[in-house]
């Protein structure tokens, strides 16, 4: 059973009261530790100690390399330390501490280091002075102690950051966050993440912490409407940042839907809640961005709230909830500035920044920390700079960016549409405007920025004159086009005159709409009256043709805009219209002209079928087959008179070497023979029902004779599939005249 020394090696002792700040959450004071050590052993190794180090000061693990302060001799100091604490009463089982932890006294003033999961003790061997076992109870007896929260967090962590660039959903992605901080850009956002699809979607997560060592500081922003996927959330994006952020100032009506962002700032429990939960649960410190109530007061009481439940730094956009789109207008900066003197955490102020001039003018008007610019850094990143570059500038170097630190191309087109909007606005530029839109690939967007580069830069050098339209929307600019400045809209008042200006020509175009269909109405009723059509009235003088609005039977399931239209429009039916066609077996409409009343699929299949003939749809396969046996069997003929003559020419030439031999009254009989003419056979003739239908005077059907010559025409076109052979013989005018007969009986 192991005992703790009875001497104490105050050398061994002495680098706690040297630990920087941080380190005294873990340390006793050096009278605790009086004749507590004897024997000397060897510390622990560098990495493990370093390791420690890290995670008991929050703030070494955010900055890249060994602190600062393990080079001045901390790290030595942490060996010794951490050694010390093990052989005194704990035994370390892994390192993966989360945070920093506070040790508790307990059973007679011995100090425990009890990190649950941590450093573990074995209590069974631990003892006091007096030789007293360690209770169970007491090993696993700690406390978290949170890193620097407040100002503290605003200094150290922070680094006292006072230009901030707002977190904006697909426009701070990692690319534009590096070249904010290229021009002065102090501490960035990510774009607003959605929890729950952030605690359940992997790829999203991996997707939208992409970072690297030179973006820090870095907080990530979550919209959450649920404390525990809220904390959740915050818990899994805690090693990849410095803070987390709720964000509950979004207007847009996609947070009304979902009801997160402004749309949570009347529920001050679930608010309270989340942020009190994330605050003790998570390990980096939680910050808040929200917008302003029109009443002074009530935005200082709900900022006191977000302070009381734990955040760490507030954020303040100076509009309201209903301030958006067109109808931004200006920051209350008197609101920011009553918000600041109420609270006691660092504030950033939100809104109106555009120039780097108005940095000093909110500083100086609020008393805030910082300030924080959203559509001002979109349309100049080097707005925190205090310099105008030109607009080819800065979006190549973004998108050189973009091809080292990829994001979807949406995000890049957005924001090279921004830098450019300017130029592009102008008419000569309108087809790499097309451009842009159609590409899909950063190199094809910076193709584009230099051709426009290649137009404008020889006004920018001066080898042109610059001479805008005077009625042109560049003309008002205070700069050239082709320089980064921001985007200005117009008042709300402007805009409101202008809504309203649109509506009175709405209106009035209505309005003469309905006179000039009053007037027809009055012209058709006087025709009506001139040919004697005179509207009867009821007794009572009222038009008989009016319907009342609530008529049974018609009106029982329109609506009532229906129902007046019916009172103003009598003769006008305005039921659910459906066009009542007669049907086919198969469902479809049939034709119209179709001999069988079936749709035109149909009749060609039972016309092929049962060999019929349907003029409505041009259908011809009786006549067809007809016309085909006929001229096939002219072509029997026709090769059976060829193989006669054939016969008889090699007659006559074995004919000639017999005449020596044949005796005079031989060669006569034979000559009377050859002069006579052949006997052909003749051709079949037509039946008399044949004969009517090809002259189209009978729709019969086919007798016995008709249905032998039908199957043996089938059997011919088996063999020419598609009718008639290429070489088949024209239509004299007669069988034409015959077809167009039959066809106009059967249409009509």
């Amino acid at each position: 059973m192991k005992t703790l020394p009875e001497e104490a090696d105050t050398d061994r002792l002495r680098p706690w009261t040297a630990a920087p700040r941080g380190w005294g959450s873990l340390a006793a004071s050096g009278s605790k530790w009086s004749g507590t050590a004897r024997r000397r052993h060897p510390p622990l190794p560098e990495a493990v100690a370093l390791k420690l180090y890290r995670f008991v000061c929050p703030s070494a693990s955010r900055r890249p390399g060994i602190p600062s302060a393990c080079r001045c001799g901390t790290l030595k100091a942490a060996q010794t330390c951490f050694v010390s604490l093990a052989l005194l009463t704990v035994t370390i089982v892994r390192v993966t501490i989360p945070g920093a932890w506070r040790m508790s006294p307990c059973a007679g003033s011995f100090p425990l280091l009890a990190a649950a999961g941590v450093l573990e003790s074995y209590a069974g061997e631990a003892r006091t002075r007096d030789g007293t076992p360690v209770d169970d109870k007491c090993v696993f007896r700690a406390q978290v102690m949170p890193g620097p929260r407040g100002y503290d967090f605003w200094r150290e962590t922070l680094g006292g950051a006072r230009l901030a660039v707002a977190p904006m959903v697909d426009a701070s992605e990692l690319a534009w966050r590096l070249l904010s901080r290229r021009y002065g850009t102090e501490l960035c956002y990510t774009p607003m993440l959605h929890a729950h699809v952030f605690v359940k979607d992997a790829r999203y997560r991996r997707e939208n912490l992409a970072s690297c060592p030179e973006d820090r500081p870095l907080i990530v922003q979550f919209c959450a409407n649920d404390p525990d996927t809220f904390v959740a959330a915050c818990q899994l994006a805690a090693p990849h940042c410095d803070a987390v952020d709720l964000n509950l100032g979004c207007p847009q009506a996609i947070a009304r839907r979902g009801h997160y962002g402004a749309f949570l700032q009347d529920e001050w429990d679930l608010v309270r809640t989340m942020i009190e939960r994330a605050s003790t649960e998570v390990d980096v410190p939680i910050t808040a961005k929200i917008r302003v109530f029109e009443d002074v007061a009530r935005t200082v009481e709900y900022a006191r709230m977000l302070e009381g439940a734990g955040v760490s730094l507030l954020t303040v956009h100076g509009r309201t909830r209903e301030q958006k789109g067109p109808l931004t207008g200006l920051a209350s900066w008197p609101h920011i500035k009553a918000v600041k003197e109420a609270v006691k955490v660092p504030l950033i102020a939100n809104g109106n920044i555009q120039y780097l001039a108005d940095v000093e003018r909110c500083l100086a008007a609020t008393g805030a920390d910082g300030v924080m610019s959203a559509e001002g850094n979109l349309h100049n990143p080097a707005l925190y700079a205090g310099t105008h570059p030109t607009v080819w500038q800065v979006s190549l170097e973004y998108l050189h960016l973009a091809l080292e630190h990829p994001c979807p191309t949406s995000y890049s087109r957005g924001h090279v549409f921004k830098l450019l909007h300017h130029c592009l606005s102008m008419p000569e530029n309108f087809d790499l405007r097309y451009r842009l839109s159609k590409t899909s690939r950063v190199e094809d967007m910076i193709g584009v920025v230099e051709a426009l580069r290649d137009r404008m830069s020889p006004y920018h050098t001066g080898e042109k004159a610059w001479e805008p339209d005077p009625a042109s929307e560049q003309a008002r600019l205070p700069m050239p086009p082709w320089l980064c400045q921001p985007y200005v809209r117009i008042p709300p008042e402007e805009h409101l005159k202008k809504v309203q200006e649109s509506q009175q020509r709405a209106l009035q175009i209505q309005k003469q709409r309905k006179e000039k269909q009053k007037q027809e109405e009055e012209e058709n009723e006087q025709q009506q009256q001139e040919n004697g059509e005179e509207d009867e009235k009821d007794k009572d003088g009222s038009d008989s043709n009016k319907r009342p609005i609530a008529e049974e039977g018609e009106a029982g399931d329109l609506s009532k805009k229906k129902k007046k239209k019916m009172v103003r429009n009598p003769r006008k039916s305005f039921g659910k219209q459906h066009d009542h066609y007669e049907k086919c077996v198969c469902r479809n409409p049939k034709g119209g002209r179709c001999s069988h009343g079936l749709c035109r699929a149909c009749c060609k299949v039972k016309c092929y079928t049962q060999g019929l003939d349907c003029p409505g749809h041009r259908i011809l396969v009786k006549t067809k087959r007809e016309k085909a046996a006929i001229y096939y069997a002219q072509q029997e003929a026709l090769k059976k008179e060829e193989e006669g003559k054939d016969g008889r020419a090699a007659e006559e030439d074995g004919g000639e070497k017999l005449l020596s031999s044949q005796t005079p009254q031989d060669q006569r009989q034979e000559h009377q023979t050859m002069d006579s003419p052949p006997q052909q056979e003749p051709l079949l003739p037509l039946t008399a029902e044949a004969e009517a239908r090809e002259s189209g005077k009978t729709d019969e059907p086919l007798g016995p004779e008709g249905v032998a010559a039908e199957e043996s025409i089938g059997t011919l076109l088996q063999e020419v599939p598609n009718g008639l052979p290429d070489d088949s013989p024209p239509l004299t005018d007669e069988e034409k005249d015959s077809q167009d007969s039959g066809l106009a009986k059967a249409v009509t």
